[in-house]
């Protein structure tokens, strides 16, 4: 089962696991050109959902996320809380 990443509150009767955070990055290269905002996203969303895997969440919810871009770089932290529905 693929963990939910969301931006809203929780939709049902839930049990708080943990708040949980990850950073995905996007840098620039010869081949692809500059960094890609939806890529770094990808890779944080990727590391949210394998550390609430462990903890046994059933999804991610009320997520935000915050992007810093530099002309070669974007870091795209992201972080959310970890439930399991009951």
């Amino acid at each position: 089962m693929k963990i939910t990443v969301s931006t809203a509150p929780p939709d049902g009767p839930h049990e708080i696991l943990d708040t949980i955070a990850a950073v995905g990055i996007s840098t620039s290269s010869a081949f692809r050109g500059g960094p890609h905002l939806n890529e770094a996203l990808d890779k944080c969303k990727e590391g949210l959902r394998r550390y609430a895997e462990r903890l046994g969440a059933d999804a991610l919810v009320s997520c935000q996320f915050e992007a810093h871009f530099d002309n070669n770089v974007i870091n795209l932290a992201g972080f959310g809380t970890a439930v399991r529905w009951t």
